[in-house]
């Protein structure tokens, strides 16, 4: 893994309180997974429930027509 000064990415810190994050592609993969296995994460356990990821899939706050925001998602048809 290489390492790069976060300065690199200053340009994104303006949004970053907005739910800015970094990470790496091995734990962006684990994320997927558990994204797609509905809370499971890739060794099997369930992390968070069927329930609450679904809750951050709901549109909370319309930012544009047919786009809205949910918690940590732009979420459009």
């Amino acid at each position: 893994m290489t390492e790069f000064p976060l300065e690199t990415e200053i340009q994104l810190a303006p949004v970053a309180p907005a739910g800015g994050a970094w990470s790496n592609v091995i734990d962006l993969g684990r994320f997927a997974i558990t994204q797609l296995n509905q809370g499971v994460a890739p060794d099997g356990r369930t992390v968070v429930s069927v329930e609450n990821l679904d809750e951050t899939w709901m549109p909370r706050v319309q930012i544009a027509p047919g786009f809205s925001y949910g918690l940590g998602w732009v979420i459009t048809d």
